[in-house]
């Protein structure tokens, strides 16, 4: 008795294959000329012996718009169960289901047909969220880069609409790879110095320079904090300004202006004076080519339609500035 019904098991089981793949064959004719509501029924019937053909019919139904079972999202779902499942499948029924339209080459070409036209929806929608959902499902869509520009595109100019250094700082720090870097990094720094030195007073660009040491526009904060420090002409000016900008580049030239606002008169008692009273300065050469000129005698001559003047041993030449 056990015998005979594990015979009758075995008959049932072997049986039961050729009438699977009856129904994905039967499934692909209905699909052939539109029958949508018996393809649809014998592909979810074949789901559990035949996955990957029946889970490709599945897709090709409900990525076809011109039934009522059209729906993107169950045909991306189909297509990719096909594909994981494809390389399970064996050799024999891949290749006798192959003539119906399943092979690896369909199924990728089927998902990207999927894609495109899911893109085409998020065109409509146009938003950030849209695209953003299609760069993240859609990894091997060829329109994946494109959506990528939509989206920065987007998000860069609701930045410029804010017209803030928050805004478009936010911005590179959501999308680093944007191709909008550049333009976003020029308006961060342009806003941001605006924002700080929008009083216009010494102290907003004294701090701009401290708090954004790398900003491209520290080199502005500087020459307005030198403008600002020494356009009176005072000596107390420059010494104010060299006291407490070491760094700045102007340095050197608060130092010769300094040095040319304390030689009134023009004596070497003032330069005696002006080492005393800034015995570490940096500009010991110019000071001392200084000194030495107050012991040459020069004389004026005409060179390239203006006056200069030449020493009498012809080895110092001293042109004016007009």
């Amino acid at each position: 008795m056990r015998r005979f019904r594990l015979i009758s098991i075995l008959a049932v089981l072997i049986l039961v294959q050729p009438v699977y793949a009856g129904k994905i064959e039967r499934a692909y004719t209905a699909l052939k000329v539109y029958d949508y509501f018996n393809a649809k029924k014998l592909f979810y019937k074949g789901l559990k012996y035949n996955q990957s053909p029946a889970a490709q019919g599945l897709a090709i139904i409900y990525y076809r718009n011109d039934n009522p079972f059209h729906d993107l999202d169950s045909a991306l779902n189909y297509v990719q169960v096909s594909l994981d499942s494809y390389d399970l499948t064996k050799a024999g029924k891949q290749e006798k289901y192959a003539p119906l339209g399943f092979t690896k080459d369909s199924l990728l070409q089927l998902r990207a047909l999927i894609s495109t036209a899911v893109f085409d929806l998020k065109r409509k929608e146009n938003s950030i969220a849209a695209y953003q959902s299609f760069i993240d499902v859609h990894i091997w869509a060829k329109e994946r880069n494109r959506a990528i520009e939509l989206r920065d595109s987007i998000a860069f100019f609701d930045a410029v609409h804010q017209n803030t250094s928050k805004a478009f700082n936010e911005f590179m720090s959501t999308y680093p790879q944007t191709a909008f870097t550049e333009l976003a990094e020029e308006s961060y720094h342009h806003l941001k110095f605006v924002e700080e030195t929008g009083d216009g007073s010494l102290s907003s660009y004294e701090r701009f320079v401290e708090k954004n040491p790398g900003s491209p526009l520290v080199a502005d904060a500087q020459k307005e904090v030198y403008r600002m420090m020494t356009e009176a002409g005072s000596i107390e000016g420059y010494e104010q300004f060299i006291e407490k900008h070491q760094s700045y580049p102007q340095l050197k030239t608060a130092w010769d202006e300094l040095f040319q606002k304390f030689m009134n008169p023009y004596t070497e008692e003032r330069i005696n004076a002006f080492n005393e009273k800034y015995p570490d300065h940096p500009i010991t050469d110019r000071v001392n080519i200084e000194k030495e000129r107050l012991h040459q005698s020069f004389l004026p001559f005409m060179g390239d339609g203006v006056v200069d003047f030449v020493s009498f041993d012809r080895d110092t030449i001293l042109e004016l500035n007009y």
